[in-house]
């Protein structure tokens, strides 16, 4: 029986210490609904042209380096064209005997419409860190 208990007293300690404090919670959530709150104003009000403010003078190469790197990342997900999307085909299907499956169809293309709109602000981020990396020569060896 003991064997047992050592266990689950290490476990329980272990999910108390993963359990994040009240203003972490507080901040991400506050980021969360700021984020939501620009994407249906972007939605009501139509695309604007990208404002991204230039790299901090503050930053060396290697940090350039690295956020481009991290920026990149996030463009490497794939995803087909709207009309082109195997979830779109199965949710006219799926709609064609369950009516419900349409409503899928304007979630998708929202998240469609707002994903393109954060891919052309990560890429005018991408151009001002590549901008700010030539400035400063870190090409250079």
């Amino acid at each position: 029986m003991r064997h047992l208990i050592l266990p689950l007293l290490l476990l329980a300690a272990t999910a108390a210490e993963a359990q994040p404090d009240w203003p972490t919670v507080q901040a991400h959530a506050e980021a969360f609904a700021r984020d939501r709150a620009r994407d249906g104003r972007r939605l009501l009000l139509g695309p604007s042209a990208p404002q991204v403010a230039p790299a901090p003078a503050d930053l060396s190469c290697s940090e350039l380096y690295e956020r481009r790197v991290a920026l990149m990342r996030t463009q490497y997900d794939y995803r087909p064209p709207y009309t082109d999307d195997p979830r779109n085909r199965a949710a006219v299907f799926i709609g064609t005997i369950f009516t419900p499956g349409f409503y899928f169809l304007p979630f998708s293309a929202i998240q469609d419409y707002v994903g393109e709109d954060r891919r052309v602000r990560t890429e005018r981020e991408l151009d001002e860190l590549r901008y700010a990396s030539a400035a400063r020569r870190c090409f250079v060896r």
